[in-house]
């Protein structure tokens, strides 16, 4: 017999569930001061993981970033990669074409499962996937695909919620999914060696360990919801931001209790 969490497991991960996230929201965070610093973080993973960006082909999975967030995609494309990018939702993909066509950035953006991707094996340099895997009840087929698409000698940066964050999102995220309120549906935790475990499953060589946004995240969502509504306020959320900037220096607390724990991977020749 199917659970009421059960249920809401598969009703918070499907297209129509994300459908209507993509148009509940109707402004961009971009200019909030907790997504530029998410945004930072994002681009430190790529030059300290990737390097030089000009040239190779990058896949991300799930582009609400691109729709309403840090726009990292259309980062890496200024940077010269040649970009590729796929979200289950139609109403997500739609915003991110268009802000791609506003800043005049060539971007190729599909609808697209995570679990079903419309690419041959082997094609791209890297893939990125930033707190998107979690939100899958059974992941495993998502994972098999990352590893089919990119090519030997390619690397995937793969980063979900970690269970270890020391401010308590796990237990209140698990708390908020047992009554069905939970704004951003389904969501699993990880440790670093559980994902790690996972993408070694797939055939991959798990070469370094990251993580990012060392970051409370009532300070995240308060920061989200004056920027919605009054965005002049930011300017408090600016200086509490300050401390965790400079917990962002420290590569150790980072990789153990950032927000999203991140593995890079590599796909052996």
């Amino acid at each position: 017999m199917t659970t009421s969490s059960d249920q809401w497991s598969e009703s918070a991960s499907g297209r129509e569930y994300w459908n209507r996230q993509g148009r509940r929201f109707r402004r961009s965070f971009f200019g909030a001061p907790t997504t530029q610093l998410y945004l930072a973080e994002e681009q430190r993973l790529f030059r300290r993981h990737v390097g030089d960006l000009k040239g190779k082909c990058v896949l991300k999975l799930d582009l609400w970033n691109e729709a309403q967030n840090t726009e990292i995609l259309f980062w890496a494309a200024g940077q010269g990669a040649r970009c590729y990018g796929v979200d289950i939702a139609e109403s997500t993909v739609r915003k991110a074409r268009a802000r791609s066509a506003d800043l005049c950035v060539p971007v190729s953006i599909a609808v697209a499962d995570v679990r079903s991707l419309p690419f041959p094996d082997g094609v791209f340099d890297c893939l990125y996937t930033m707190g998107t895997l979690e939100h899958l009840p059974d992941p495993r087929r998502a994972f098999e695909e990352l590893a089919r698409v990119v090519k030997p000698g390619g690397v995937a940066i793969v980063g979900v919620p970690n269970v270890r964050d020391p401010f308590l999102f796990a237990l209140a995220s698990r708390l908020l999914q047992a009554v069905g309120r939970y704004p951003y549906g389904y969501e699993r935790w990880y440790t670093n060696a559980e994902l790690g475990a996972i993408l070694r499953a797939q055939g991959l060589l798990v070469v370094r360990r990251d993580g990012i946004l060392l970051l409370p995240w009532f300070v995240r969502m308060l920061d989200m919801h004056l920027w919605m509504h009054w965005p002049a306020a930011c300017s408090a959320t600016d200086v509490l931001l300050h401390p965790f900037r400079l917990l962002a220096r420290s590569q150790r607390l980072v990789e153990r209790f950032g927000y999203l724990t991140v593995c890079v991977a590599e796909k052996q020749p």
